[in-house]
Parts: structure tokens; C-alpha cells; sequence
């Protein structure tokens, strides 16, 4: 089929309508967002490129850093970035194997230049913890770029330069509290002062790297599992690492952070809390005894199960005794997040929810922009087609955010108010629309005519007029046929879709 120039522009303006109305659901408005261009291009060879970004969130740190955005172990930066999605961007500087003095030698490549000048010795003179003015500690209630505009924020400009540090998380301390004669080694007193000398690389006025407002969190090193760790230098991969060691370590962190006037993550003290209370309350079955000897056998299996699981209950968070696994990484980053939240609110991200009556009043906005004549996107031959948003399947949505750790965040049911209000502003301008949200419904629930072209594609029809017993049973109640994680449309949402805009623009 060959489709003429006025239905390509209609389609056209059918699919810009469908993203801005099935964003303005669940994002922020971006409608009067201009996207600000970079310089223009030079000519010469030597270029310098501003790439359009967010405010950063820097990650320093060891092995568990730089592998801490393996979404397949749930890593805790993987996590943080979707967290901060769209207001931050989470930049992991994490490198296997390095303990402080290792990171010492390459953290003037890996934090920003805010001046010109050269690495001064001031740095040894001055720490800003001395000073009765402590530095990052701003608060407010949004995140401020250089221009004094607030911006990750409705109604704001999409960055058109990087922009500023606004969190460094440092997070060392696994390879320092290996044992003497190991690699990674560091004295204790060595340790502390490299914990010192990052954070004035930020705060003191002498450095290259200033930067007052940047917010500083330490990251205990986590509690070590011996067992584990014993178990792998059998093989020979492993350095010895005493738990001892990193408890001592852990502690040198809380003392540095508190010294500087900086906030900290007691990762050591979370883990061996939930490892030893995990025992404890698996002992007291025990201690009340039973005359039963099976369920004596039982309880006692069952102590030893909870006390040891493998290695003494580590491995309920370490995949080796070092390293974090998905539930280490997760209750890390809880308690980043909970630590944010406490001393600086401001960074908490912003709701994408829009409410429905700024919704309904944006899109209306939207036509004007066309039909208006005062506008200056005045357009009164364009065809506009309103498209509602999908139906949205509540245990994919359930599903898939169980899995990933977060909260659920759409329902169907308000889906469907939204749904509703694309087809009242399109009643008020007397424009057609695509009804995709009750489409999908009907035939998830069967109550689509057989008869209809409407909710059929020649991929599934055989699919949808026939139900059956799997169908029936689905854990997603039918959902999964058009949908691929319960938001978005899958091939045969997207064909549904296709044929329902194509059937509209015919009728129109």
C-alpha cells in the first residue's frame, strides 16, 4: 500500500501525540523544554567536546565499585542509577584490586578540574574539617547548575554541558585490611590519612579539584566472611583478609567522616548485625529444648543452617567473603539511599507523576498549539489522532519491580482516569482518538466483539478468538500477550496498535 503524503503527515503527528500523551502520564512535562545546542563544530582537528549531561554522582572505589553496575548481581550502583534515572548520572570510577595509596596515585584522573592551577601544596597546610565553615553542606530544594536555574525540575532546560559534582561516595577499605605481607596492605595509620587526603582534594581551596558544594559519603568496607575467603585461597585466588582487620578499618572510616564533617555508610556494623541476629534467633529453639528427637534433629539442622549457612551466615551477603552478592548489594544500597535522604533531601528524586488535571489541562495545551492562530505553530490543516495510553498489567508491573528491587509504581486503575481524560479532551475538540487502553482490556477479558477488525491483527486473531486453558491460568491475567513487562507493547501491542491508528485515520 501506498500511502499518501497526507496520511504520512497524519501518522506522523498521530505518533508524536501518542508519546507526549503516554509520557505525561507517568514523566515529568518536558513540553516547553528547548534543547539548547552546543557551540558549533570546529574545524581543526582539535576538539573539545561538551556533552550534554546530568549532575554527577561519582562511585570511588575497589572491585566491589567496579562491579557494583552488574545488573545480573544486582549491583548497588545498577541500582542507584535507576534510582536517580533522568537526575543524576551515576558515574562508577571503580578499581579492582586498589586500596587507598593505589587509588592515591590515579584520584587526580578521576575527579574533575574545577581551576587551572597546579596540584598545590597548600593541600598539606589546610583541611577544611579546621575550618568552622564545613563545606558540602548546602541544602535547598532542588539541585542548582551554574546559571541559578533549578534544574532536574519541571518546566527546566535539558542540560547542554556536563554538569556538576553533586555526591562523591568514597568507598575503600576491602584491599587495605588484608592481612601483613599481602598485596594490598595498608597500615592503618596510612589508610586513615589517604581517607583524608580525597576529601581535601574536594574542600580545600588549594586544590585543583575544589569543589565546596560536592556532598562527600563514606562506605565502611563490608564485613569479610574468613570461611569463604579460606575456602577460595585453597585455590589460589584469594588474599587473606581477617575480619579483625576490617572491622579496624571500618572503624578508622566512621572516625575520618566524622573528623571531616562528613556523613558515612556503616556497611561493616549492617552486615554483622543481620549475620548474628540471624544465629541468635535460630539458637533459641534450641535453648527451650524438645522431647521430640526428630524435631530435635530438625531445630538442630535448622541452627545450623541459619548459624553457618555455609560460612558462619556471610554468604546470606558475599559471594566470597569480599565481595557483595544481589542481597549485599541491596541492603547497600538501601542505607546510601536512606543516608542521602537524611542529610540531604534535596537530592531525594523528584516524582515523574503528573496530575491528572495538569495533564488534561497540557494536552489541550498541545492542540492549541496547533490550532490556535496566535500560535506560533499555528498549523489548522494538520489532522491531529489523540492515542490513550496502553492498558497496564498490575502483576507484570509487580513482577518486574520485585525483581528489581524497587516499589511498583503504576496501577491500571489510574491508568484507566487517564485513559478517560485523553478521550474528553479529544470529545472537547472534536478530534478522533485511539481507544488502545480499553482495546487491550477487551480483549484480555474477552468482552472484544470476534467481529471487530479493530482488536484483531492477522498474527493473533486465531490467538484471541480462541481462549484457552493457558490463558486461563496466566499469572498475568492475559496481559503478557501484548505487553512485555507490563507498561510497554510487545509485537503484538504494537501491531494491535498499528491497525487500530490505521482504521482510525480511514474513518477520519
Amino acid at each position: 500500500m501506498v500511502l499518501s503524503r497526507t496520511t504520512v503527515r497524519v501518522l506522523v503527528v498521530a505518533a508524536v501525540v501518542t508519546l507526549f500523551t503516554f509520557n505525561y502520564i507517568y514523566i515529568t512535562s518536558w513540553a516547553s523544554n528547548d534543547l539548547s545546542s552546543t557551540s558549533s563544530i570546529p574545524s581543526s582537528g582539535d576538539m573539545t567536546y561538551e556533552y550534554p549531561g546530568y549532575d554527577v554522582l561519582l562511585a570511588f572505589g575497589d572491585s566491589i565499585t567496579q562491579i557494583g553496575d552488574d545488573p545480573n548481581n544486582g549491583g548497588y550502583l545498577a541500582h542507584l542509577t535507576r534510582h536517580y534515572e533522568r537526575q543524576m548520572d551515576v558515574l562508577n570510577r571503580g578499581f579492582a584490586g586498589y586500596n587507598t595509596t593505589g587509588a592515591r596515585a590515579i584520584v587526580h584522573r578521576v575527579l574533575p578540574k574545577t581551576r587551572s592551577n597546579t596540584r598545590s601544596s597548600a593541600l598539606s597546610g589546610w583541611y577544611p574539617w579546621q575550618s568552622s565553615s564545613k563545606p558540602g553542606k548546602s541544602t535547598g530544594p532542588a539541585i542548582y547548575n551554574s546559571t541559578g536555574s533549578i534544574w532536574p525540575r519541571r518546566n527546566s532546560h535539558f542540560p547542554s554541558s556536563a554538569r556538576k559534582l553533586q555526591l562523591c561516595i568514597i568507598f575503600f577499605g576491602a584491599n587495605d585490611a588484608q592481612a601483613e605481607g599481602e598485596a594490598g596492605h595498608n597500615p592503618i595509620e596510612k589508610y586513615a590519612e589517604d581517607l583524608r587526603y580525597f576529601v581535601s582534594l574536594l574542600w580545600s581551596p588549594g586544590s585543583e579539584h575544589y569543589s565546596p558544594d560536592t556532598r562527600i559519603l563514606f562506605i565502611t568496607p563490608p564485613a569479610s566472611g574468613e570461611l569463604m575467603i579460606k575456602a577460595k585461597m585453597r585455590s589460589g585466588h584469594m588474599p587473606m583478609i581477617r575480619n579483625k582487620d576490617t572491622k579496624a578499618c571500618a572503624e578508622v572510616v566512621k572516625k575520618v567522616a566524622t573528623e571531616v564533617g562528613a556523613p558515612y555508610v556503616d556497611l561493616y556494623s549492617a552486615m554483622e548485625n543481620r549475620v548474628h541476629s540471624a544465629n541468635k534467633r535460630a539458637e533459641i529453639p534450641n535453648k527451650l529444648g524438645t522431647s521430640n528427637s526428630t524435631s530435635a534433629g530438625k531445630v538442630e539442622s535448622t541452627v545450623q543452617a541459619a548459624k553457618s549457612g555455609k560460612y558462619g551466615g556471610y554468604d546470606q551477603f558475599l559471594i566470597d567473603g569480599i565481595h557483595l552478592n544481589p542481597a549485599g548489594n541491596k541492603l547497600l544500597f538501601d542505607l546510601v539511599v536512606a543516608e542521602i535522604n537524611k542529610n540531604w533531601p534535596e537530592l531525594k528524586p523528584s516524582s515523574p507523576h503528573v496530575p491528572l488535571d495538569e495533564f488534561y489541562e497540557n494536552l489541550h495545551k498541545l492542540v492549541m498549539l496547533l490550532r490556535d492562530p496566535n500560535s506560533d505553530y499555528y498549523s489548522p490543516d494538520t489532522r491531529i489522532v489523540f492515542i490513550t495510553p496502553p492498558a497496564v498489567g498490575d502483576r507484570m508491573i509487580e513482577d518486574v519491580a520485585g525483581r528489581n528491587g524497587y516499589a511498583p509504581d503504576r496501577k491500571n486503575s489510574v491508568t484507566k482516569l487517564y485513559a478517560d481524560a485523553v478521550k474528553k479532551v479529544a470529545r472537547k475538540h472534536d478530534l478522533p482518538v485511539v481507544d488502545i487502553w480499553t482495546a487491550i482490556e477487551d480483549l484480555v477479558h474477552g468482552s472484544a466483539s470476534t467481529d471487530s477488525p479493530d482488536c484483531k491483527t492477522e498474527s493473533n486473531i486465531a490467538e484471541h478468538d480462541v481462549p484457552t486453558e493457558e490463558a486461563s491460568v496466566s499469572p498475568f491475567e492475559g496481559y503478557e500477550k501484548y505487553l512485555l513487562d507490563g507498561l510497554h507493547l510487545n509485537r503484538s501491542g504494537n501491531e494491535l496498535l498499528f491497525k487500530l491508528i490505521v482504521s482510525e485515520i480511514e474513518k477520519a
